[in-house]
């Protein structure tokens, strides 16, 4: 998950959709990826993903 997290905070990730890191990343499709997501960070994949637009790895969100 720590994986998927980071991928998602990447500032180039943007052009992977969820569905594509969910998929690298071995889950069975995205809605199964949201789940495990918010369950484990306390948001979907795409609210940390906006949370997170803009800033550096340094900056970005920590749990």
């Amino acid at each position: 998950m720590e994986q998927c997290r980071a991928d998602l905070a990447r500032p180039d990730a943007g052009a992977d959709r969820v569905q594509i890191i969910a998929a690298l990343w071995g889950f069975s499709g995205p809605s199964v990826f949201s789940r495990a997501f918010r369950q484990a960070y306390g948001f979907s994949p795409s609210e940390f993903r906006a949370l997170n637009a803009g800033k550096s790895g340094a900056e970005g969100w920590r749990q």
